[in-house]
C-alpha cells in the first residue's frame, strides 16, 4: 500500500522561535550570531531557526583543519555533519561527497531554504565543499583561510563552483523513490 511522505520526513524542521521558548531566549539565541548576521548586512526577524543560530554560533572563528572535528579545527563536512546532529538530531555521511551523494536531493536554487546543504566544486574535480544555507543568499560553511564563517552565494567565487542546493532526506526509501519515480510515494514503509 503506498503512502504520502510528510515533509517532516523530507526535510529538516522549520522550527522558529517556538511559543515555549521566552523572549529573553530568543533574544539571547539570536544575539549570539546577530553580530555575524549584521557584517553580511542580514537582519535577523525572528523567523529562524534557533537551535541552528546557537550551533552556528557555537563554532564561529573556529580554525579549519582538513579532517577536523573538534574545538581546534574543523573541516566542512564535520561542521555540516555536527550541526545536523545537534539541531536536527539526523546523522549525515562523514564527507562532502558521500552527503551529496547519499543523503541530499536536489534542490534549485531559487527554493533553498534554512538547513538545506550546499555543494560546491572547489578543487574542479567534483564536489569537496560543503555548507549550510541560512537566508538571503547567506551560509555558514568552515573555509580553509578564515575557518567557520558566514558568506554569501553571490559572492563571484562561490557562484562558479555552486553545484547545487540539497535538502536532507531522513528515510532512504524516500531518497530512492524521488530519484526513481520523480515523486515521493514510497511502498510499504
Amino acid at each position: 500500500m503506498a503512502r504520502e511522505i510528510s515533509s517532516q520526513e523530507i526535510s529538516p524542521p522549520l522550527p522558529a522561535a517556538s511559543a515555549q521558548q521566552s523572549p529573553d531566549t530568543v533574544s539571547d539565541a539570536a544575539a549570539s550570531i546577530a553580530p555575524y548576521f549584521r557584517k553580511m548586512g542580514i537582519r535577523l526577524d525572528g523567523t529562524e531557526n534557533l537551535r541552528l543560530l546557537q550551533a552556528i554560533a557555537q563554532w564561529m572563528g573556529t580554525p579549519y583543519q582538513w579532517g577536523g572535528c573538534s574545538p581546534y579545527g574543523i573541516d566542512c563536512s564535520c561542521l555540516v555533519k555536527f550541526i545536523y546532529e545537534t539541531v536536527y538530531g539526523i546523522s549525515l555521511h562523514r564527507t562532502s561527497v558521500t552527503m551529496f551523494e547519499n543523503d541530499l536531493t536536489p534542490v534549485p536554487p531559487e527554493e533553498l531554504r534554512e538547513g538545506d546543504v550546499l555543494s560546491f566544486d572547489t578543487k574542479g574535480s567534483g564536489i569537496s565543499h560543503v555548507g549550510i544555507y541560512l537566508k538571503a543568499n547567506r551560509f555558514v560553511h568552515a573555509s580553509l583561510s578564515r575557518g567557520v564563517m558566514i558568506s554569501s552565494l553571490d559572492q563571484s567565487y562561490f557562484k562558479k563552483r555552486f553545484i547545487s542546493g540539497g535538502r536532507v532526506v531522513r528515510h532512504p526509501a524516500i531518497r530512492l523513490a524521488s530519484l526513481s519515480l520523480g515523486e515521493l510515494v514510497i511502498v510499504n514503509p
